[in-house]
């Protein structure tokens, strides 16, 4: 799927929903969010997206700080809207085994970073000289989100380059 397609089903949900909060927009879409205790050494689980007998459910880690929840929560409302029918198929199996896992992150990322950083604001702080630790400091995600909606304002035809280009399983670290 391409950014541009990612960006557009974003955005479709931010204007239909607008001045609801993730958490709501998953109530309005019927997707059940459960925060739960699961660690915080390395390794731990931050969060997950399960769909069982079309009932979609995304677990997050109630341990991580609320700026990395609000990150996982929109990554796997990713999952939830553009993978619904792997991860029904999958049963609860990585995504890896099909040999897609990279591309459903990567997609996945693409939509938390639509979601949760508006064009404007990413813009205004590039435009300002910022470098992208600190405007990822200023907008309360990781430097890769930023990066991820780097990528997107370029696909959408702003003077934008990326420079990370972070790996597509930078959350699971």
């Amino acid at each position: 799927m391409s950014a541009e397609t990612i960006a557009e089903q974003a955005d479709a949900l931010k204007n239909k929903y607008a001045g609801l909060n993730l958490d709501e927009i998953c109530g309005e879409l019927g997707i059940v969010i459960r925060y739960h205790s699961m660690g915080q050494a390395p390794g731990a689980c931050k969060g997950f997206f399960i769909r069982r007998f079309e009932v979609s459910c995304i677990m997050v880690n109630a341990d991580l700080p609320d700026h990395l929840q609000r990150v996982i929560l929109a990554h796997e409302m990713g999952h939830a809207c553009l993978h619904a029918e792997l991860a029904e198929a999958s049963d609860f199996i990585d995504l890896s085994l099909y040999g897609n896992n990279d591309v459903c992150e990567y997609e996945a990322n693409m939509f938390a970073a639509e979601m949760l950083l508006s064009d404007e604001d990413v813009l205004e702080l590039i435009q300002q000289g910022l470098p992208l630790d600190r405007i990822a400091g200023e907008m309360g995600v990781p430097k890769e989100m930023v990066d991820y909606k780097a990528r997107i304002l370029e696909k959408k035809g702003y003077p934008v380059r990326p420079v990370l280009y972070a790996d597509s399983s930078f959350l699971k670290d």
